[in-house]
């Protein structure tokens, strides 16, 4: 096992587990969402030696609501093109509760609408 098989291991698990904690899901719930046994679960979040395999990373990512391509390397898919502010805002919204990823998309929205509002105005 070579030393970026580690990182790789403790990264996945590291995120699996930090995304649960943050969504308030435990590894019982996990496993009803993803047909994957919660003991396995646990193991996967326990210890950095044991890591999911693609399909289950799938599901895992699925119902966590994020990429695997964030559970492996803790990037998005297109990420690069995002500017840091963009890339901490994503980054916040995966450690937030569906209620309050729902209010900050609800303030988000009022903002961008008055900031069209006003550069409408200074522009007429």
């Amino acid at each position: 096992m070579s030393c970026s098989d580690n990182v790789y291991m403790s990264g996945i698990n590291v995120r699996i587990k930090k995304i649960m904690k943050n969504k308030d899901i435990t590894a019982k719930d996990l496993g009803l969402l993803t047909g994957i046994g919660y003991r396995t679960i646990e193991s996967w979040t326990s210890t950095k030696k044991i890591m999911p395999r693609a399909d289950s990373a799938v599901k895992i990512a699925r119902a966590l609501n994020t990429s695997v391509e964030y559970l492996v390397t803790g990037e998005e898919p297109g990420m690069p093109f995002l500017n840091e502010k963009e890339k901490k805002l994503i980054d916040a919204s995966r450690r937030m509760t569906e209620d309050d990823m729902g209010r900050l998309l609800t303030i988000a929205e009022s903002l961008a609408t008055l900031s069209r509002g006003e550069s409408s105005r200074t522009a007429g």
